[in-house]
């Protein structure tokens, strides 16, 4: 069975010297994004999404460069004020070597379950602990349940932005108002687009801006009637794939910009081609995943 993994934000101060520590983790498939100062409460605020889990010491910086952060009860209190006022709900751990905090009542209040650096038992017991939070979480149960789609974002295929909005997607139920129809197509559109930009990146396709009827042209070899329809270029799709981006691309488009009454006699797409463009986007990951691989 592959590993699942778990992307976990933690501040410490001195985790770039704790290499046995970030190596166990990896083993069990926790990937550590490591930070020395509250800087990295600025990214989980930004990126909030992609993370399944806290785990902070009892020390860290102001900010990245600095080097006189120390131990305080006020600032790892503030630390968690953040955390709780996201919208998804962490439970932050704490994982120190800090004594001295061990028989505060205020630390003990705080983080009554906190885990002490240097003990193999507490250390062992963490790593269960983080699984365990983190599987109690939606977006974690469907970024397993979504593994070959999500990890084009831990391999840094696409941004992480790009996976917060793929998890949107398919968390949200299917849109019943016209504006949620809106939101959930331009959603879709946005991904197929971020794909685009990145092919013309890696030089894939020569100009993500171009009509999408040259963009598909290219990608299926620039076929010709003179060539007998085959391929003059080298070939990156076939037609099942080629009509899966017509369907995405036209299909929101048509909808993202038509949806007065006065459009279609006020028809409304069905949630079951709401459905399909959804799942539609998702084997175009999986394609572009493919193509990504073989072209970098």
């Amino acid at each position: 069975m592959e590993l699942k993994k778990y992307k976990i934000l933690w501040l410490d101060d001195k985790h770039e010297e704790m290499k046995p520590f970030k190596l166990q983790a990896k083993q069990l498939g926790i990937d550590l994004i490591c930070f020395k100062s509250v800087d990295g409460l600025d990214e989980l605020e930004k990126n909030y999404k992609i993370f399944d889990g806290i785990l902070l010491d009892a020390k860290f910086f102001e900010r990245e460069d600095d080097q006189s952060g120390s131990e305080s009860i006020k600032a790892l209190a503030k630390a968690k004020e953040r955390i709780i006022q996201l919208p998804k709900k962490f439970n932050p751990f704490v994982f120190t070597g800090q004594s001295k905090l061990y028989n505060d009542d205020t630390f003990n209040m705080l983080f009554p379950n906190y885990y002490r650096k240097g003990n193999d038992d507490d250390v062992t017991q963490l790593f269960a602990d983080l699984i365990r939070e983190a599987e109690n979480l939606e977006d974690t149960q469907i970024k397993h349940s979504h593994r070959e789609v999500f990890e084009l974002f831990s391999l840094g295929y696409l941004p992480r932005e790009i996976g917060a909005q793929v998890l949107d997607l398919v968390k949200y139920p299917l849109p019943t108002t016209r504006v949620e129809l809106k939101g959930m197509l331009v959603n879709i559109r946005s991904i197929h687009e971020s794909c685009l930009v990145k092919l013309e990146e890696i030089g894939v396709i020569p100009d993500s801006h171009a009509s999408l009827s040259d963009i598909v042209r290219h990608l299926s070899g620039n076929k010709t009637k003179e060539n007998n329809y085959g391929p003059t270029t080298q070939e990156y799709q076939n037609d099942a794939i080629e009509n899966l981006h017509k369907w995405v691309y036209y299909t929101t488009g048509k909808y993202i910009h038509n949806l007065k009454d006065a459009n279609y006699n006020g028809y409304m797409i069905s949630t079951y081609a709401v459905d399909s463009l959804r799942n539609g986007i998702l084997e175009l990951l999986l394609w572009f995943k493919q193509t990504y691989k073989e072209n970098t």
